[in-house]
């Protein structure tokens, strides 16, 4: 049964599907709050948790025709931004990383980051800004195409691609440095 079909049969009373929707996505949404808030279990479980009850309360403005995934990640990133700011939680930038603008010669090569020291990449990750961290995340490890990114974090195609090619540049530059510095 596709989403749209579930979230038709739930808001027509079959409220008991919506523990399909749980299953589908709360280990997903799990991991992308995670990579955007960078806490502890508990913190992710209560944003998660957050999303999935105001997906449920919203379920009547979602939009059939519209992909399912796109609106319950962008609730997902909104609770998250929404956690932080409560928290008064603030992304790290690396020295002089405001600074480095790449010249689009040099990329970071894509496997770098589904590379299998993901632990490295994943603190690498910590370092950019969140707005970078972000669309990194959701393409390399959320699986989302630009169109889904454009509708998760409402920018366009175009901007999701330039965002894209400069999180990989500033992400490129941390991997570099961080090298250097273990030499």
């Amino acid at each position: 049964m596709t989403d749209e079909e579930l979230v038709t049969r739930i808001t027509k009373g079959e409220t008991e599907m919506y523990s399909e929707i749980i299953e589908r996505y709360g280990d997903k949404l799990a991991r992308y709050v995670q990579r955007i808030i960078n806490q502890e279990r508990e913190e992710v479980e209560d944003v998660v948790e957050d999303t999935l009850i105001a997906a449920y309360r919203n379920l009547n403005s979602y939009k059939a025709g519209y992909k399912f995934s796109s609106w319950i990640y962008r609730i997902g990133h909104n609770r998250a931004i929404d956690w932080m700011r409560k928290q008064k939680i603030k992304t790290e930038n690396i020295e002089g990383m405001e600074e480095f603008i790449g010249n689009g010669e040099e990329e970071i090569e894509d496997g770098l980051i589904r590379s299998e020291d993901q632990e490295r990449v994943g603190r690498m990750l910590g370092l950019l800004p969140q707005r970078e961290r972000e669309i990194l995340e959701l393409y390399y490890f959320e699986d989302q195409n630009y169109e889904d990114i454009a509708d998760i974090l409402k920018i366009s195609t175009n901007n999701v691609a330039v965002r894209l090619n400069r999180a990989k540049k500033k992400l490129k530059y941390i991997w570099e440095k961080y090298e250097k510095a273990e030499k």
